[in-house]
Parts: C-alpha cells; structure tokens; sequence
C-alpha cells in the first residue's frame, strides 16, 4: 500500500507514482482541481475545503516539477482517506513549471481523468497587483490566525502595478485558453473569499458541485492586508492621480 499523504520529495514522488502505475488503487470517488492565481483567495479556500469532513484538500503539490504530473494527481487521489480528495494546481504551475508536453491540454487531461474544476479569479486588477507587489516586497501573506501583525506601509512605482496588472491580463486570457470547453464552477475573491460571511455559502457551493456533504468550516487564515489599500501604501495619492484617466480607473474606485 502506498502512502497516505501526497509527498514532496522527488525521489519519493517517483516511487509514490511507479506504485500506483503498477497497482493502480482506486482513486477516491469524487476529485477536484482548484484552479487559478497565486494572491487571489485560494489558500483560504484549500483551508476552508480541507475542513469539510469528506475532502482532504492540498496544497501547490505541482509547484515544483513533477514526474507524470497527471499520474502524480491520480497517485495523490488514491491516497487520499477520504471520498473526496482536491489540490491546487496554478496556471503558471502548468505554464512555467511541469514538464509538458501539451500544456493546453492538462486540464482536459485531468477532466477525462475524473477531476472536476473550480475556477477561483480576482476581478480587482488593481488590488491584486498590490498585493502581489506587497507580498514580495514586505513578505506579508494569508497567515494562519495566531494574533494581529502591523502591515507595513511602502511606496510603490505605478509603473511597477501597470506591469503587473497588463500581465494579469494576459494571464487570465491564457487560463480562460486552457479552460475552454470544460464544465467549471467559476469563483471570485470579491464576492466568496473577501468577506468571511461568505465562507459557508461558498463551500456548500462547492460541496454541491462536487456531490459531497457539507460541513460547518472556518478557515485557519487570515489576510495580512489592512482594510484600506491606501493604509499601506504611503505614496497613494500618486497611484490615483497616476490611474485616474486610465481604462484601470474603475478598479480604484471599487476598492
């Protein structure tokens, strides 16, 4: 019998994927991807699904170059000890980092194998490359909730958060490539990770597209960001005056 629990180091994920190739064990009953960006909610929502009685959710187990990616997902799902076994998986993880050899087809591949898709965005363009700019220059993040952090105050070139948003773009357009044609529950921060109230609702969503009970959850993260944008960015008035007569201006007014 192989392992109980998805393995990161490589030599014992090639020995957890040779075995299930030669026994091929029964993968759990229902199986799911959750799919976007980094910075987008989907740590607190692996958290939240991780703690519905029936799933066992993991982590970025496709963050660093895997063996048979797709046999290493159904080796992980096989594992797993309970009926329903989930991962995330990043676009760039299938863009950037697997050895594939049609990565446009991956998620089909995954599709034919049985996963179902849950598809997690962030409208706010804007705020995402800020937090993305934030994480990386003050190392801040979902954090698990063990008491209050100060979020530090920095400047930021608005040049920097164009980049950041036009590449944003780009990506969500090639993550739309690779989901097309594939039934997908589609998310978004702002209206099922932003607010806490909306945990609950959101995971009975799930649990309803995926055909596994719910359960109460809470999620064991917390954002590090403060609740205004401008609280943490000291040249803010700079950041607005430089979008205001921008085609990204809408975002600046949604935060």
């Amino acid at each position: 019998m192989i392992n109980t629990l998805p393995i990161r180091k490589p030599h014992l994920r090639i020995r957890q994927t040779a075995s299930y190739l030669l026994r091929r064990p029964p993968m759990s009953p229902i199986r799911f991807i959750l799919f976007g960006r980094g910075r987008s909610g989907t740590t607190a929502l692996v958290s939240l699904l991780d703690g519905v009685k029936e799933i066992h959710c993991d982590g970025e187990i496709l963050s660093t170059p895997v063996l048979l990616p797709k046999l290493y997902l159904q080796s992980c799902s096989a594992n797993s000890p309970t009926i329903a076994y989930g991962c995330k998986v990043l676009s760039y993880h299938i863009r950037d980092v697997q050895p594939l050899l049609q990565r446009r087809r991956f998620l089909h591949h995954l599709d034919k194998a049985g996963f179902k898709i849950i598809y997690l965005q962030r409208r706010n363009l804007f705020l995402h490359a800020l937090s993305n700019i934030r994480a990386r220059v003050s190392g801040y993040s979902q954090k698990k909730t063990d008491g209050p952090t100060k979020a530090k105050v920095i400047h930021v070139k608005p040049e920097s958060i164009l980049d950041w948003m036009q590449r944003s773009k780009r990506k969500a357009a090639y993550e739309l490539e690779l989901l097309q044609g594939l039934d997908v529950l589609a998310l978004t921060y702002e209206d099922n990770i932003q607010d806490s109230s909306q945990h609950q609702p959101t995971v009975d969503k799930i649990c309803d597209f995926l055909g596994v009970p719910s359960s109460p959850v809470t999620s064991a993260y917390r954002k590090q960001s403060p609740g205004r944008w401008q609280d943490a960015i000291a040249n803010h008035e700079e950041l607005t005056e430089f979008f205001e007569n921008t085609p990204y201006a809408q975002y600046l007014q949604d935060s």
